[in-house]
């Protein structure tokens, strides 16, 4: 009644394994779509961030080439203002110069005979004339020198403001940086979340589809009874694990506990069923802890063995299906079959 019974309820496990992939590859589907698209948003913001990056690095450039210009063009302005207030004092001696020698020749031309009146004209014509063109010529120079102050102001007004312009794009485009990176943050964070849940999805896949072979018979998903075994023997059908000590004896599968009991001088023996005409049998020295008609898990702990530290002993495993010995290397695990001897 008992093996009906779990003969039953192994029939809905494995009906539930099958509904479970069922919903579960639609949902698998959906998150690696999200997946993707998440990922496409962030190359394309990753894109994003080096044009930015490489607009600013340009527009740094451009900011730094103008402030050197702008330096240039204010130290050349400071020259002019230089020569202009040189020039101004040079105006003001000459003009003083000229101011001079026209007084003299007032004031000599009253004591002057008239016979040496018109010499002396010609001589302080002759200097009022060079003292003037020298004025003249000052005067010129003061006007060109203001006319470049005036353009190298204007020069200095134009690389103030497309200054002000590129720094004011420069801001932008930080504010901007600083917007997309937060995004992409945002975003690596969902994907993140996305393939830490798409993980555990195929990991609960994976598991589910572990379980469903072992319930329909499928080979190489048995875990060995013993983890500190000595060596790994295959005989005709099953296999020998030596051991020395005591250790815990482990269920190699889910399934139930179908006997418990005696065989001989040989030891414990018990039987697990595992569904669809599945059984392990394990034999040995043990002290058993589970009973028929316990349920058991995965490498759940059936009972321990019995031996000191010093004294091998064996401890045999076999896999039946439908009450006939299968070769039990093929059934257990990968990673185990390796250490067969």
């Amino acid at each position: 009644m008992q093996g009906e019974l779990f003969r039953v309820k192994t029939f809905f496990f494995v009906v539930l394994i099958f509904s479970f992939q069922a919903l579960s590859a639609p949902k698998i589907n959906k998150v690696k779509d999200s997946l993707v698209n998440y990922q496409n948003k962030l190359n394309k913001m990753e894109a994003e961030l080096n044009q930015i990056d490489k607009e600013l690095s340009q527009y740094n450039m451009d900011f730094l080439e103008d402030q050197g210009k702008l330096k240039d063009v204010e130290s050349q302005l400071e020259s002019q203002r230089k020569s202009l207030n040189e020039t101004a004092g040079k105006i003001s001696e000459k003009f003083q110069l000229a101011k001079k020698a026209y007084l003299n020749y007032l004031m000599e031309a009253q004591d002057t005979e008239n016979s040496n009146k018109i010499f002396h004209e010609k001589i302080y014509h002759e200097i009022l004339k060079k003292k003037l063109q020298a004025l003249t010529k000052a005067q010129d120079k003061s006007r060109n020198i203001l006319s470049n102050i005036n353009k190298y102001e204007s020069r200095i007004k134009d690389f103030r403001e497309q200054e002000d312009s590129i720094y004011q794009y420069i801001i932008n485009l930080e504010n901007k940086k600083k917007t997309v990176g937060q995004n992409y943050i945002d975003t690596m964070e969902k994907r993140n979340a996305l393939q830490a849940e798409l993980d555990k999805l195929l990991a609960k896949q994976k598991a589910y589809k572990k379980v469903k072979r072992v319930a329909q018979g499928g080979h190489g998903d048995f875990g060995l009874p013993l983890k500190g075994f000595q060596s790994l023997k295959k005989g005709k059908k099953g296999l020998t694990l030596k051991y020395t000590g005591t250790q815990p004896v482990l269920a190699p599968a889910v399934g139930r506990v179908v006997y418990v009991g005696e065989l001989a001088s040989y030891g414990q023996v018990i039987m697990i069923d595992h569904g669809n005409e599945i059984k392990s049998v394990l034999l040995g020295d043990m002290k058993v802890k589970t009973k028929k008609g316990e349920a058991v898990k995965l490498n759940q702990i059936l009972g321990y063995t019995v031996s000191d530290e010093e004294v091998a002993k064996s401890l045999y495993f076999e896999v039946r299906k439908k009450n006939k010995v299968e070769d039990t290397a093929k059934w257990i695990a990968p990673a185990y079959q390796k250490r067969i001897l």
